[in-house]
């Protein structure tokens, strides 16, 4: 399976490119220079691996919730480039893709919380599950509910489910969150499951994943009902 894959939701660009069994990577520290270094990189690695994008199964990209431009930005470039060679979209989220960062490190933990800083007193809370039941062989990243975002203060806050990760710890300096960055190998590892379980849409509809509903981003099917 070729995959193209895409993170920018936070200080990390990450473009990563799985195809003839290999996997290919590049990546920079700074959300300034994302876009200065996004598409340079999917060239890059395209031809490192001489592949056409026309040899692409899906583009996946890490959908939010993050950086408002950094989501923007991912979303523009996947749907733009799947757009131009027909191919479908995987929009992961991005709370999701740190989780499965964290259990390729620490396959034996079974549940972990991921606070993100959302900035304005708000946070950006996920509880994701390690559901190794499938013989051991491969580690499956199960929600134990929807990505929700808090106050700071709401008092739901307080039952987290420990361990936590993620970079709100200056929001919350009673708890101990770890720092993660998202990996290419779990951003390749879940769009290869949403590509088998039919997980993929198209790139018109595609949409970022805000969870603040302040957004003007429509998908081309909310802006023909609203039409």
């Amino acid at each position: 399976m070729n995959l193209l894959v895409i993170e920018s939701s936070s200080q990390l660009c990450l473009v990563a490119l799985h195809a003839n069994n290999q996997s290919y990577e590049r990546s920079t520290s700074g959300s300034r220079s994302h876009s200065e270094h996004l598409l340079n990189f999917v060239h890059q690695l395209l031809e490192e691996a001489n592949l056409p994008l026309e040899a692409l199964d899906a583009i996946a990209y890490s959908a939010g919730p993050g950086s408002f431009t950094g989501i923007r930005l991912a979303a523009s470039a996947a749907k733009s480039l799947a757009y131009a060679v027909q191919k479908p979209v995987i929009s992961l989220s991005s709370l999701e893709v740190i989780a499965a960062t964290f259990f390729e490190k620490n396959p034996s933990e079974k549940k972990v919380s991921v606070l993100m800083d959302a900035r304005m007193g708000d946070v950006y809370y996920g509880c994701y599950a390690n559901d190794t039941s499938n013989n051991h062989r491969q580690i499956t990243i199960n929600p134990c509910y929807e990505d929700k975002i808090f106050s700071q203060r709401d008092s739901s806050l307080s039952d987290v489910l420990l361990p936590v990760i993620g970079d709100a710890q200056h929001l919350f300096p009673n708890l101990s969150i770890e720092p993660i960055e998202p990996s290419a190998n779990a951003l390749i590892s879940l769009a290869r499951r949403a590509v088998i379980e039919g997980k993929t849409e198209t790139a018109l509809n595609a949409s970022p994943i805000y969870l603040r509903d302040k957004s003007s981003w429509k998908t081309l099917e909310e802006q023909q009902k609203k039409s």
